[in-house]
Order: C-alpha cells, then sequence, then structure tokens
C-alpha cells in the first residue's frame, strides 16, 4: 500500500509540474504577445531619425577595366558577359536593355522610348541619342476632350515607339558583336520566367486593379492559381515576346518597324482603341545631336546630357547658371518661406515619367554610356500587344492638353501641346560626367522617378563629386525634393527628424514619401578604380571586372 501510495504521489507531482511548464510557457508567451502588439500600435517605425541611417545592404563594386548597373538582376550580368567577349558600350547597354524590357517591365520595354548620352574616350566625344516617342500622325490637341482616362489607359494613349529603332540606329554606329549575340540572353529568360523581387511585386500589387480589368496584362501578370499578382520569388514568363525576340534576333530592329512585326503589332493597338498605323511606325526616326554640356569645378569636368525633349538642359542651364543662382538668391530667405510658386518664378506644370529605369556603363576601353528608358506611367497604358507580347506606353499623357488646368491649379504648357510627330517633354536626363585633365570618364549616371529625376541626379553628383562620398554612399543618403507644383518639401525616411524640424519651423510644408521617391544607377572613376552602385531603393544589380 505504501508503495502504491508513494508511486501514485510522485505520477501526481509530476503532473502538477507538467501542467505548471505549460502554464508558465503559456504566460511567457502571453506577455511576448502582448508586448509585440504594444509595441506594434505604439512604435512608428516610420519616425524621422535624430542620427544617420546605417549603409543600405546594397553592395559598393570595386573594378579595374568595366562596370555595369543596372536595375534588372539578371541584367548586369549579361551587360558584362558583352563586354567580355570584347562588346562595346553601346553593345552592352543595348544587351542589358533588352533584358530590363522583361525584367522591369513595368518601367521599361520594347513598346516605349529612350535617351541615350554616349562618351567615345578614344575621341573625347560625347553624343546624344533621341528615341522618345512621338505623337501619331492622327493626333490632335484635343483629342481627350478633358478626359485623363484616355491619356493614361488604353490604346488612345500610346505614342509611337523608339525603343527598338533607337537600339538598332545604335547599333549600326557603335555596335561590335553580332546583333544576335544582344538579343538572345532574353529570349531565354522570357522562356524560363523572370524572377518577381520585392520591389515589382509590390509595385504589381499596388496597380493589381488595373491590371484585372485588362485582358492582355491579366494574361501574364495575374497567377492562375491565386487569381492575384505575383509575389516575390515567383517567376514571369513572356512566351510571346520570346518569339517576338527571335524575330528581331533574325531581322534586326526594323522589324518591328517596316518588318514582319509591324502590322500585327499595329492591329493590336488599333484594337483595343488606338490611332496609330503602319505609315506612323515606318515614318518613326531617332535623332542624334550633339549633347548639351557645360564646365565645372573650374573647368575640371564637363558634364554631358541630352537636349530637348529631356531635361539635361534645366540641369544644366539652371543649377549651372550664376545669373539664376542670383536670381533665385534674392527670392530666399533664412527665416521663411513663399507658398506661391510664381514666387519662385514657377509658371507651368511639367510631365512625370514614372515608369522609367536607367542603365550605367563604363567598357575597358574607357567608352561610357548612360541611357534612360521609359513606357510613362507604371505598366505603361497597362494594355499589351498580343501578338508581339510587347507591354504599350502611355506616353500621350506626357503632353499638355488645352484648356485643362491640372489638379494644383497651374495651367498647361503651351509649348508641350499635342502635334503629330511631336515629341512630348521628358524628366529624364543621363549624364556623363567627363574629367578634362585625362579625358576619362569620371561619373555616369541616371535616375528614374518622374520629376525627382533632376534633383536626385542632381543631389548625388554633389555628393560624389564635391563632397567625396562614395558613390553608394552618395546613392544611400536621403534624398529631399521640391518642384513648387505641389508647395510641398518631400523628403525620403531617414532624412533628420532635427532638420525635417527646422524646415517645417520656417512655414515649409513636408511630405514624407511612403515609398522611393526616385532610384539611381551609377559608375565613378576616381583615376584607380571605378566603383558601381545599384539603387537599394529599387534593388537593383551591379557588376564588373
Amino acid at each position: 500500500m505504501t508503495q502504491r501510495h508513494n508511486g501514485s504521489s510522485k505520477m501526481m507531482t509530476r503532473g502538477r509540474r507538467k501542467i505548471f511548464m505549460i502554464f508558465c510557457a503559456f504566460v511567457i508567451v502571453l506577455i511576448i504577445l502582448v508586448v509585440i502588439i504594444w509595441f506594434g500600435m505604439n512604435y512608428d517605425e516610420d519616425e524621422d531619425p535624430s542620427s544617420p541611417l546605417p549603409p543600405s545592404p546594397s553592395p559598393l563594386g570595386r573594378y579595374k577595366k568595366a562596370a555595369v548597373a543596372t536595375n534588372g538582376a539578371p541584367c548586369a550580368q549579361i551587360g558584362k558577359d558583352i563586354l567580355l567577349k570584347n562588346g562595346s558600350a553601346v553593345d552592352a547597354a543595348i544587351a542589358a536593355l533588352f533584358c530590363e524590357g522583361v525584367t522591369c517591365l513595368q518601367s521599361m520595354g520594347l513598346g516605349g522610348g529612350f535617351f541615350m548620352t554616349i562618351y567615345d574616350r578614344k575621341n573625347r566625344k560625347a553624343i546624344s541619342l533621341d528615341a522618345r516617342e512621338t505623337a501619331p500622325a492622327g493626333a490632335t490637341e484635343d483629342m481627350y476632350h478633358g478626359n485623363a482616362n484616355l491619356s493614361q489607359y488604353g490604346g488612345l494613349s500610346v505614342a509611337v515607339p523608339g525603343e527598338l529603332r533607337g537600339y538598332w540606329e545604335a547599333y549600326k554606329r557603335f555596335g561590335r558583336l553580332p546583333w544576335k549575340d544582344l538579343v538572345m540572353p532574353s529570349v531565354e529568360l522570357c522562356q524560363k520566367g523572370s524572377p518577381v523581387n520585392a520591389y515589382t511585386a509590390r509595385l504589381l500589387r499596388y496597380k493589381e486593379e488595373k491590371i484585372k480589368e485588362s485582358p492582355t496584362m491579366s494574361e501574364i501578370l495575374i497567377n492562375p492559381e491565386t487569381g492575384k499578382t505575383w509575389e516575390e520569388g515567383q517567376v514571369i514568363k513572356r512566351l510571346a515576346l520570346a518569339e517576338t525576340l527571335k524575330v528581331i534576333a533574325e531581322e534586326g530592329g526594323d522589324a518591328l518597324y517596316n518588318g514582319s512585326l509591324v502590322k500585327s503589332f499595329v492591329d493590336d493597338i488599333r484594337n483595343l482603341g488606338g490611332i496609330i498605323t503602319q505609315e506612323d511606325m515606318a515614318n518613326y526616326r531617332v535623332n542624334w545631336d550633339e549633347p548639351i554640356h557645360t564646365d565645372l569645378m573650374n573647368g575640371k569636368l564637363t558634364v554631358y546630357s541630352g537636349p530637348p525633349p529631356g531635361s539635361g538642359v534645366l540641369l544644366m542651364k539652371n543649377l549651372t547658371s550664376k545669373e539664376y543662382a542670383v536670381g533665385i538668391r534674392k527670392e530666399l530667405s533664412d527665416m521663411k518661406t513663399w507658398q506661391e510658386p510664381e514666387h519662385y518664378g514657377a509658371v507651368l506644370s511639367q510631365p512625370e515619367d514614372h515608369g522609367t529605369a536607367h542603365i550605367s556603363i563604363v567598357s575597358p576601353d574607357g567608352d561610357a554610356v548612360s541611357v534612360t528608358s521609359t513606357i510613362n506611367l507604371l505598366l505603361g497604358a497597362v494594355a499589351r500587344s498580343q501578338s508581339t507580347g510587347i507591354i504599350l506606353n502611355d506616353e500621350m499623357d506626357d503632353f499638355s492638353a488645352p484648356n485643362i488646368t491640372n489638379a494644383f491649379g497651374i495651367p498647361p504648357s503651351p509649348a508641350n501641346f499635342i502635334k503629330p510627330g511631336k515629341r512630348p517633354f521628358s524628366s529624364m536626363c543621363p549624364l556623363i560626367f567627363v574629367n578634362n585633365e585625362t579625358g576619362d570618364v569620371r561619373l555616369v549616371i541616371g535616375a528614374a522617378g518622374g520629376s525627382k529625376i533632376t534633383t536626385a541626379a542632381t543631389l548625388v553628383s554633389i555628393f560624389n563629386l564635391w563632397f567625396n562620398q562614395t558613390i553608394k554612399e552618395a546613392i544611400d543618403s536621403s534624398r529631399i525634393h521640391h518642384q513648387l507644383f505641389p508647395m510641398h518639401l518631400q523628403y525620403e525616411h531617414g532624412f533628420l527628424k532635427q532638420n525635417v524640424e527646422g524646415l517645417r519651423n520656417i512655414g515649409h510644408k513636408m511630405e514624407k514619401l511612403k515609398s522611393a521617391g526616385s532610384t539611381l544607377t551609377a559608375v565613378a572613376y576616381d583615376g584607380k578604380e571605378l566603383t558601381a552602385n545599384s539603387d537599394y531603393r529599387r534593388l537593383g544589380r551591379i557588376a564588373g571586372f
């Protein structure tokens, strides 16, 4: 009896201990959950910091001979591979652009257009290529009758794309490798599928409603198993585009303009309500121009960019003009700010290129390419040519329209009204800085981000060239932006709390950006090594050797 009782007591003791341990574990878990919930409710992860943020995870590439900075993950490597085969800087840029059209489909592709600045190290000469989209021959100033949706979505928003003809004309002038070598890596990428990163997944979720309204876009961007847009880590296959690229590899860059692809491409646009004709495609021409340029640092550097309709002229003529600086300085005060845009000389609205991507390249022979490409708004017209797989631009929205005042009460610019064959204004400004003493490239840089492109490119260039920050430090730095319309000073997370409060105290209306306002890719050279960085905000990539 005693042994049985003792055994029973031990069992009861062990049972109580087990229950007590479970209870304690439950209490600990409950406390942890309460703490997590409390912090989640009371801690603002976006609170402006009082000290600088730590460096981003984006790598700073260091190379001796060549460097490529892109947005799409595989594209930098594709550009590097072209350079290793003794391809030119332009060869590498074209191959990377084909790739970007697959991996960054929300921003650019064969349905868009671009500006390219090229530097020839041997001859110490820069040249600019304008492959911007143009208004169709049937376009008129009042074709949208005040309906903004028609200029942003569907076939009527599509301007004549210049992207592929731009590649072809650049290749004919500066190409070195067989044309096929530049196209085929992207064919394989279309067939295997392009991985979706966190940045692209977030943008697709943002546009999901519009994507679902578009049968041509739903076909490639909606996961049939979930009924939602593709998530991070999944892949997007572009089988129709793969077949189109095969044709382009065989026929060359004119395939879409007067070759075997043009009829079906135009038919698709017209079936979507567009007015582009085969004649519009055949008549499209790129523009080769002398770049605008100006000397900096008492003549030690020269900066090159494309002329209008790009915005390089705004960056250079306004931001480097002593007369302009003196005039603006007279209107500034250390103790207050004004809320009237006209006080600072602003009178007209400006276009926005939201869906944009930039590539920066320096080749072993010292040549360089800075190229910015766009389909305008995110996913362009949110429409696709089903026969070719090409996502269409909505570049017509970059024009101004008469008798339409924008949301900020600002009149449109008559200089940017729609006319047949005209190119709309753009905020894109691919830049190349050259060391005049050596003839070497000093900095190749460009940005995506609409009207924030010029301010972002200016700030990062100043940080690198004047403040001696590494190109990664310069790109990592939190940025501010003011475009006068609206009268808000926009800033990124990371801009110091004391600076935000100081600016607010003198009257600025501070607006914190909820996402990346601008993203950059750049390659810098200090005379000893090349350094490259692709903005962490976009999860871009770099490569080199």
